[in-house]
């Protein structure tokens, strides 16, 4: 079950790169300028994201018998499993998922004005 979230976890970060590509060219005509920028931004929370999950991929091999793990005692392995666990926690995620969320509930809110857009369009 741990493998297969994390692999889930790993998946939503590569669907998300298609789906940047699609924002681009959908808000391309608004404001290329802008658009960069966000896309910018969004790399940036992508790659901070995707460090993240290196965590989270950290935590069963700690876990597991492995040659270099017995160094430690056996009652260390679940808290060395713990601050891989805190570790993905606490690495920078907030900005992104304030972020992404205003921009989501500006789009919902403002919405398109689909004659400006045309307008702009090529």
């Amino acid at each position: 079950m741990w493998r297969l979230s994390v692999a889930g976890d790993l998946i939503v970060v590569l669907c998300a790169v298609p789906l940047l590509w699609i924002e681009y060219l959908l808000l391309r005509p608004v404001s290329e300028h802008l658009v960069l920028l966000a896309v910018l931004f969004n790399l940036v929370s992508l790659a901070v994201e995707a460090m993240s999950k290196v965590f989270l991929l950290a935590v069963m091999p700690t876990l597991e018998a492995a040659d270099y793990l017995k160094s430690f005692a056996p009652q260390q392995l679940p808290i060395l499993a713990n601050i891989a666990l805190r570790s993905h926690d606490i690495a920078i995620l907030l900005p992104p998922l304030i972020g992404e969320s205003s921009f989501c509930l500006w789009l919902l809110v403002k919405g398109v004005n689909v004659a400006k857009w045309k307008e702009r369009a090529p």
